[in-house]
């Protein structure tokens, strides 16, 4: 009886210092941080065609599927808006700017391209494709525009500058800044296979 107390005893010690550690708190009345409450939206697309033409929109807090509708564009990447008032629906010819509210047609872009972004200041979308377009969100002018073949591209943070992966002779990266008037575009040699993404 001894023998097994011997080694229960250590055993029931060590099974309480764990319980310990799991639950304690180091600050109990610190606020869990708050999930971020945003809607995504999304389609589903096969070989790069559009299935149909419903559209889901999905909730970060909620965690779930809170609505769905139709729009009769055929993108397949839609990007909401820096404050997600506008849906930017890209297509072979143009992309559709579609109020996110009513669901409602605001303009079509004369921009053929597969791919848009947008600036997280919500002051430019670029249009990549057979070209790179740039567009004043304000107004939905078109800003700039260069006759490269040019592959999906980011903003930084700031929205300063622009980066997209382009291919001539050989793989490169092309960054426009944004801040300079007219903007100003440089090629930045990539030595190795052409670059997918892009992270700034």
């Amino acid at each position: 009886m001894k023998r097994y107390l011997f080694y229960a005893i250590p055993m029931i010690i060590l099974a309480g210092l764990f319980f310990i550690i799991v639950t304690c708190d180091d600050n109990p009345t610190k606020p869990k941080p708050e999930v971020s409450d945003y809607n995504i939206y999304f389609r589903q697309f096969w070989s790069g065609i559009a299935i149909n033409d419903k559209f889901f929109v999905y909730n970060t807090k909620a965690m779930a599927l809170v609505d769905t509708f139709e729009l009769p564009y055929e993108g397949v990447e839609p990007q909401i808006s820096a404050d997600g008032k506008y849906l930017y629906i890209p297509g072979h010819t143009k992309v559709a700017v579609v109020d996110v509210a009513t669901k409602e047609l605001i303009i079509e872009l004369d921009a053929p391209g597969e791919v848009v972004a947008v600036s997280p200041d919500n002051r430019y979308l670029a249009v990549t494709g057979d070209s790179l377009m740039i567009f004043d969100v304000a107004t939905f002018e078109k800003v700039f525009s260069d006759a490269i073949i040019a592959s999906r591209g980011y903003f930084t943070s700031d929205g300063k500058r622009f980066y997209c992966s382009i291919f001539q002779a050989e793989p490169e990266i092309y960054r426009l800044d944004l801040e300079t008037e007219p903007f100003t575009s440089s090629i930045i040699d990539y030595p190795g296979h052409r670059p997918s993404f892009i992270i700034s």
